[in-house]
């Protein structure tokens, strides 16, 4: 049953990982305006998604207490961890690729995001189905 509720939201983190390795686009030197970039807004988009499907998930699963009850703070951990990891990852093992403070900035925005966004549409709500 966990693995069944998990599987969309390692789906979606296995494609952000693809994202990652997309070839790199030149961009230059750095403006003020990057904060604001397309890139920084999918890094936003991605990781808000992440946050949010891990979140139901785990409220969804009935096989593991701990993930239900901590559901908001597990899946935050769990995606600010992975989008700092994938920024290293990036910039280790992605060839072109480097490591930018600002995607983790975005990623980590986003995750946040993710959840309050749960918390408008859920409410409190335990979301458990059998």
């Amino acid at each position: 049953m966990f693995w069944t509720r998990i599987l969309p939201a390692l789906a979606w983190a296995f494609f952000i990982f693809l994202l990652c390795g997309l070839p790199p686009k030149n961009t230059g030197s750095f403006s003020f305006w990057d904060l604001f970039s397309v890139d920084k807004l999918l890094h936003f988009a991605v990781f808000s998604t992440l946050s949010l499907i891990l979140i139901v998930a785990f409220k969804r699963q009935c096989s593991f207490r701990f993930f239900r009850y901590r559901a908001t703070i597990i899946a935050l951990l769990l995606a600010l961890a992975y989008g700092i990891a994938l920024e290293y990852v990036q910039m280790r093992y992605f060839e072109g690729r480097t490591a930018e403070w600002l995607d983790a900035v975005a990623n980590s925005l986003g995750a946040i995001f993710g959840i309050i966004i749960f918390k408008i549409i859920y409410g409190n709500t335990r979301l458990v189905t059998s």
